[in-house]
């Protein structure tokens, strides 16, 4: 049943997006087209992230990492970042981080590659949350979690895209219903209770996975990240994903 579900969803994701790719903007715009880097799926929990691209120049990207690829490339420090994340979540089970890394939905908030998100890459940036936020949408629409986890919350980050998608006109950070705490050495995190078409749930955000050994300095002491690690260990004892 849950491979006939997951051939259904992709099938109507692939109807949504069929014309992406031929769009103009898209190729002037070198947006990647492999969107997702995991099955499309129902799923609980949904994982967006960036997408800076670290060689310097604009690239199109060709494919996405799988989750599949975390042991094969565990240099990516994307994935890396997610591992050690969970890690710490889990108190050093690993089991327990690729358990739920291999049910979760993975995507990117913004599918335009930049070098880095700084302000002379802002309208590319700001064409690219323009362009992927119909697609975003559909897939939150599809995978139905009852958790996103973005990993970064600057400007043109993740977070951003997620809100932009959701059809919200105020910055995320402006958002009056919204638990913010910054980390011990004053990076941000943040938690919102959504409600949209009779669908509840939560977003969490952190900063960018790949620079998770930066801000992660007494992060079990955070309480969005408390909040967080609550949630998934009521569902892990539970009936499951």
């Amino acid at each position: 049943m849950d491979k006939i579900m997951e051939r259904l969803l992709e099938q109507e994701f692939l109807e949504i997006v069929s014309d992406f790719g031929s769009e103009e903007s898209v190729r002037e715009h070198k947006l990647h087209f492999s969107v997702l880097g995991s099955p499309l799926r129902h799923s609980r929990y949904l994982l967006i992230g960036d997408s800076w691209e670290i060689t310097g120049e604009i690239e199109t990207q060709v494919h996405m990492p799988l989750v599949s690829d975390i042991l094969a490339n565990p240099r990516n420090k994307a994935y890396r970042g997610y591992i050690n994340f969970f890690n710490v979540m889990f108190n050093g089970n690993s089991l327990k981080t690729l358990e739920l890394l291999n049910k979760a939905v993975f995507t990117n908030g913004n599918w335009i590659r930049t070098p880095h998100e700084g302000k002379e890459h802002a309208e590319e940036l700001a064409i690219g949350r323009e362009l992927s936020k119909t697609y975003l949408k559909a897939i939150i629409n599809l995978v139905r979690p009852e958790v996103i986890i973005c990993f970064g919350n600057s400007e043109f980050s993740a977070t951003s895209s997620v809100f932009k998608a959701l059809g919200e006109t105020k910055n995320f950070w402006e958002i009056e219903d919204r638990h913010y705490e910054p980390t011990i050495n004053n990076w941000s995190t943040y938690e919102f209770s959504i409600y949209q078409n009779s669908h509840h749930f939560k977003v969490f955000s952190f900063p960018n996975s790949s620079k998770f050994h930066i801000w992660n300095a007494n992060i079990e002491d955070n309480e969005v990240f408390i909040h967080l690690k609550s949630m998934i260990e009521q569902n892990l004892v539970s009936a499951g994903f």
